[in-house]
């Protein structure tokens, strides 16, 4: 009896804190991009799911794409976590992409207080399932060029990536909500 109730409270517990990490993650958002609007080379579209996204879909052609959007500076004190919702047609895809690096600065400008990720590491087709995956970017991995980005002051944001365009043509990639969490 005793045991039976100790997995019930273990239960309830882990239950409760996964709400309150989802519900506390969710009060701790810093909007960067909702993707409502195109940038570079991702046109906005209309999915089933999600609403107004960004998306590419690869046509056969090319080898990289640069993708950058200057606004405002935004205030992501605090935050610790650059977070994206990512769709992708079939994770093997990534395996086509020979790097791909998202990254904010507060310069206005890349490689300029730029905080930057390795994404085609963080997207590794074993951590994707086809269709929508959110996607974590730690700050604590992240590398600086020419100084860290002043998290007080988010004022751009570009995606690139090198690939394979033969290899991709049909797959979609498809982006939205990227924002800072703590």
């Amino acid at each position: 009896m005793k045991k039976r109730i100790f997995c019930i409270l273990m239960v309830v517990l882990m239950i409760g804190n996964l709400i309150f990490y989802a519900v506390a993650e969710e009060k701790n958002v810093t909007m960067l991009h909702n993707c409502d609007t195109a940038f570079g080379g991702f046109a906005v579209e209309n999915d089933a799911e999600r609403g107004r996204c960004l998306a590419l879909h690869f046509n056969g052609q090319g080898r990289d794409f640069v993708n950058s959007i200057s606004f405002a500076p935004i205030n992501a004190t605090g935050c610790d976590t650059l977070v994206m919702e990512v769709y992708v047609s079939d994770p093997a895809m990534i395996s086509n992409i020979r790097q791909m690096y998202v990254e904010i600065t507060s310069s206005g400008t890349c490689d300029q207080q730029e905080t930057a990720w390795a994404a085609h590491s963080v997207l590794g087709s074993a951590k994707l399932k086809a269709g929508w995956n959110t996607v974590y970017f730690y700050l604590s991995d992240s590398g600086a060029t020419n100084g860290d980005c002043d998290l007080s002051a988010i004022n751009y944001l570009r995606i690139y990536a090198e690939y394979n365009g033969a290899a991709l043509k049909g797959q979609t990639l498809k982006i939205d909500d990227i924002r800072m969490v703590y």
